[in-house]
């Protein structure tokens, strides 16, 4: 029985302190809400901006995944993040023909889509929607931008040929001007010219705020006729015959590429492929810079907060000097008004990363709610939000805590 109470002894004793320290903090309400402001201030702004990261991460990965692997980007440059204004060196524009050869040489590859966009609003009787992605495109748009038809049909190889004014929409472009239903067969008008629908794509959702159903589709060569692009093209989506052959099919674009450009074997390219794995590494770029923010405005809000813990706790420990005196005197040792002090300091401190963890989820929420950017909280900075606002507390309340503890009983019982 003994054994037993004295191994419950140090929990018990970690309980009480844990529920003075709660007494303690209540009796002083005001003081402790602005104490705790900034650790919540700092917990609640890098937990928000976390939760953003952290939803427009998953949304990338779903949205890269629904492209399938192995999936390549041709273009004219590589891409890569720019921060300020940089100079571009002159680069040839990518051509129908060289797509065309791809197609043709290339064994590894299985799909080649050479687009142009242009951003253009569609308009049904009256009905107009936004300024939207008009992308000319060829029948290999469909695999190669893992869309799937949900109505009619997709542009046939006999459209390209033949030049026709057809058009394939997105489900939100099909919201808005058919909401009630019907449109195939419809003529619509695209920018300057009017198309005849002879299809709807299947809803997408979004990425990033934007709407991935808000687009249209028409035949490439009509498209590229009518906005004078002659044989240029934007860019070229490649899709392999697998993903393990992806690496196969980027080494023959390249020599196919080089060799109708005339590239000798010194010269660097003069294009760029973009493979989804080095999308991934640009977007991760992109998000470091975010989270670099976030350590320092999490720093500079946990060290205003753990100067005002400092000053609450010092202010507090010549308050209950008397206190401290009478508890020495009926037998507390130094160390267990040390404990007392710091529990009291980590409790602060841990309501304030508490508070600052409903903050940034409430951040989040409305940033989602105004913008439609995905946010999701992973449980891992939940936890690391509640152990770092609480060691906060206890590194910040460690020379306060020590200075209650080494105070002489004798005069701290006649303090006044």
């Amino acid at each position: 029985m003994n054994g037993r109470r004295a191994t419950r002894a140090p929990w018990l004793l970690l309980a009480d302190a844990v529920r003075e320290a709660l007494l303690v903090l209540w009796s002083q309400k005001l003081r402790s809400v602005l104490t705790l402001l900034g650790i919540m201030i700092g917990v609640g702004t890098v937990v928000g901006m976390v939760a953003i990261i952290s939803g427009l991460n998953r949304s990338m990965a779903q949205q890269i995944a629904s492209l399938g692997t192995g999936v390549l980007y041709v273009s004219k440059h590589e891409a890569q993040v720019q921060l300020g204004p940089t100079q571009r060196e002159r680069r040839p524009d990518l051509t129908l023909s060289e797509a065309g050869a791809i197609r043709r040489h290339a064994p590894a590859v299985k799909w080649v889509s050479p687009q142009v966009d242009r951003m253009e609003a569609v308009e049904f009787r009256g009905e107009r929607t936004r300024t939207l992605g008009v992308s000319g495109a060829t029948a290999a748009y469909l695999p190669c931008n893992g869309y799937d038809v949900a109505q009619g049909r997709f542009l046939s190889p006999q459209d390209i040929v033949s030049r026709e004014r057809v058009v394939v929409l997105g489900d939100g472009v099909r919201e808005v001007l058919f909401p009630w239903g019907g449109g195939l067969g419809a003529w619509v008008r695209v920018g300057e010219r009017s198309y005849r629908v002879i299809g709807f794509l299947e809803p997408k959702g979004s990425f990033l705020g934007q709407s991935l159903d808000d687009l249209a589709v028409v035949p490439l060569p009509f498209f590229v006729e009518t906005t004078r692009y002659g044989e240029s093209i934007d860019y070229i989506i490649i899709r392999p015959r697998s993903p393990e052959l992806a690496d196969a099919a980027r080494d023959q674009v390249t020599e196919i590429l080089r060799r109708l450009r005339g590239l000798r074997p010194n010269e660097p390219n003069n294009f760029g492929i973009t493979s989804q794995e080095r999308l991934m590494e640009l977007y991760h770029q992109i998000t470091s810079g975010f989270y670099m923010a976030m350590v320092v405005i999490s720093a500079i809000g946990l060290l205003v907060g753990g100067i005002g813990v400092m000053n609450m706790m010092l202010v507090a420990v010549g308050e209950r000097t008397r206190e401290i005196g009478v508890r020495r005197a009926v037998g507390a040792r130094g160390r267990d008004i040390m404990g007392q002090f710091l529990t009291e300091s980590a409790a602060l401190t841990l309501l304030g990363g508490a508070a600052g963890i409903v903050l940034g989820f409430a951040l989040a929420l409305g940033v989602h709610l105004g913008t439609k950017l995905p946010f999701a909280l992973p449980w891992a900075i939940v936890a690391a939000a509640l152990i770092v606002s609480t060691g906060t507390g206890i590194i910040f309340g460690l020379y306060p805590a020590y200075r209650a503890s080494r105070l002489n009983p004798i005069d701290a019982l006649h303090y006044e």
